[in-house]
């Protein structure tokens, strides 16, 4: 209620509905509201000056002047939306005797409702395609021109929660919505407002689609491929590294990854066996042992190659070489007592591989043959020509 003793301050607008006007028989007021202004300053004399010498008002906090036709609602002027209903101030008058009557009682309840911004943490989603990689949470904050009495939240149509002020965590796996709403000191709900997120803190599944085991060099079958499994985000893509076919233990890798960005992997060790090379037989003598011929002759160099109890045959598997070496004082000897005839060659013949060596005419001179097979297998025999 507004008189020269009773000045309204900000602060009486809310939280219940503000009297403008005359209140039954008050004194000091006796006639009719053209315009009515609320400022968040003071005025200064000039400003006074004018609006008591009936210059329209400009309050930035209410501007009502009153100027609607017909109806109960009040609009306002002053841009901040702060529409006000007329209710009659005595049960003996309505509405329209008020209307009609130039000294009467009003009351505006403001109806511009709070305004709840809803933040996230992280601020953006972390993951690929709007997707929350760590469980996200959320904060909410409530802007009125008078009080909140509270604010409220629900998770997936489940039921108002009070908010306290801490985070909440939306943990669960999936697309989720968020409502919130709060509500002011004058009854004013806002209408309820919604966000969407997505949470996905689990690794994808990967799966091999065969296993390698135990394999011979030469028999690795090809690399497995592997496939992505996710129940929340879904499958983006397998693959799969480590793959080799050299002799030795392997690991391979498959790594899985989900439409959020999550990564998981799974293992497995796989071991390849090399080749088995056996001889060289007689006339050659293995075990360090030098063997002796006469420089220029031809050497029957016989041997044999497996893969675990598969005799290989094809001469391309096989690798011969020859180098001079430094010969061994005190090494034990053994003459080559069986030639052959030709020039060096190799095949398989007979069940097994002959290498026929054409010595070269050096006498005195140290050589080690070796054998070597495709895997990286190797068998070497030496020998001193005289």
């Amino acid at each position: 209620m507004l008189g020269p003793d009773r000045p309204l301050r900000t602060a009486a607008i809310g939280p219940g509905p503000s009297p403008v006007g005359r209140e039954g028989a008050d004194p000091y007021l006796a006639g009719a509201v053209d315009d009515f202004n609320v400022y968040r300053r003071a005025l200064s004399a000039s400003e006074v000056a004018a609006l008591a010498g009936d210059q329209v008002g400009s309050g930035d906090v209410l501007h009502y002047t009153f100027d609607e036709a017909s109806g109960i609602a009040v609009a306002d002027s002053s841009g901040n939306g702060r529409t006000a209903t007329i209710v009659a101030g005595s049960g003996s008058q309505t509405a329209s005797s008020d209307a009609a009557t130039p000294d009467h009682f009003w009351v505006l309840t403001p109806q511009v409702p709070p305004t709840t911004t809803l933040t996230w943490s992280p601020a953006q989603p972390n993951g690929n395609n709007g997707w929350y990689t760590t469980a996200p949470s959320f904060t909410l904050d409530a802007k009125d021109d008078f009080a909140v009495v509270g604010t409220q939240y629900r998770i997936d149509g489940g039921d108002w929660t009070a908010y306290t002020g801490s985070p909440v965590t939306v943990d669960q796996q999936g697309t989720h919505q968020v409502e919130y709403r709060s509500t002011d000191t004058a009854g004013n709900v806002e209408a309820t407002k919604s966000a969407t997120v997505k949470t996905d803190t689990v690794a994808p599944t990967a799966a091999f689609s065969a296993t390698v085991g135990i394999v011979y060099f030469g028999s690795v079958p090809g690399a497995p491929t592997c496939t992505a499994s996710d129940a929340t985000s879904g499958p983006a893509g397998c693959v799969v590294s480590g793959y080799d076919t050299s002799v030795g233990t392997h690991t391979l890798t498959a790594t899985a990854t989900d439409a959020a960005g999550n990564v998981g992997t799974a293992e497995q060790t796989y071991t390849v066996l090399p080749w088995t090379v056996k001889g060289f037989y007689s006339p050659v003598d293995m075990g360090g042992v030098v063997n002796t011929v006469k420089g220029g002759s031809t050497v029957p160099v016989m041997f044999q190659v497996y893969s675990g109890t598969t005799e290989l045959t094809d001469p391309a598997v096989v690798t011969m070489t020859v180098k001079q070496v430094s010969c061994a004082a005190d090494a034990p000897t053994s003459e080559i007592e069986t030639l052959t005839t030709g020039a060096t060659t190799l095949k398989y013949d007979g069940g097994q591989f002959h290498y026929n060596w054409k010595t070269p005419a050096t006498p005195g001179a140290c050589y080690a043959v070796t054998a070597t097979t495709r895997d990286g297998s190797s068998i070497t025999a030496l020998f001193k020509l005289r």
